[in-house]
């Protein structure tokens, strides 16, 4: 058992009994939010250091998100979920499963084309799904935002509560890390660097 994976475990069932409306007062809003992100953190300083890491956990806003979820951006090809490529954990929606994938920024801009890798950028893994998950899956209801990261999937696996207090996890984690940072390497030199558009995080750069 290791610590990343019980507080993923505990998200399971925090989130279940969380209040009716959004509060930075519960316990697990700071576990999505500062925790995790923490830990993920720390963990790759040891694993997977780069200088290049940045890390968001995200439970919504306004009101509960349907699927809560924690990104590792390597900031040379994106530093936010609306854009570019990155690895995230994706709590399915009735709490069942924790999702580890690379995904696609599932954002829609109505301006200008953010950069996304094809499945066939990407090397498979051992234990992995190769792309999309299929539908229901992680949405099981088809609602909010899920049946855009299932769509925006490019590799994918996915943890009982079982699994995630197993041995596994922080190697998985490690493989497509290391994975994310090779292709990071590989396409910087493919992304747009002048849109002219404020979420664009290269605008600046």
């Amino acid at each position: 058992m290791t610590e990343l994976g019980l507080k993923l475990s505990s998200l399971l069932d925090l989130y279940n009994n969380k209040g009716a409306k959004i509060s930075s007062a519960e316990p697990v809003f700071d576990l999505v939010t500062n925790e995790i992100p923490r830990i993920i953190k720390n963990f790759c300083v040891g694993s997977c250091n780069s200088t290049f890491w940045e890390f968001e956990g995200s439970v919504g806003k306004g009101s509960w998100s349907r699927t809560p979820w924690i990104a590792m951006y390597d900031r040379r090809v994106t530093d936010r979920a609306s854009d570019g490529f990155y690895v995230a954990f994706i709590v399915q929606e009735n709490m069942e499963k924790v999702f580890l994938l690379l995904m696609n920024s599932s954002t829609a801009h109505i301006n200008y084309t953010p950069f996304h890798l094809k499945v066939s950028d990407v090397e498979g893994l051992p234990s992995f799904q190769k792309g999309v998950i299929p539908s229901g899956l992680l949405a099981v209801s088809g609602r909010g935002n899920a049946p855009l990261f299932e769509k925006a999937a490019l590799l994918w696996k996915s943890f009982s509560k079982e699994d995630l207090l197993g041995n596994v996890l922080e190697q998985d984690l490690v493989a497509i890390l290391e994975q994310y940072q090779n292709l990071a390497k590989k396409y910087i030199s493919s992304y747009p660097k002048d849109k002219p558009f404020k979420s664009n995080p290269f605008l600046s750069k």
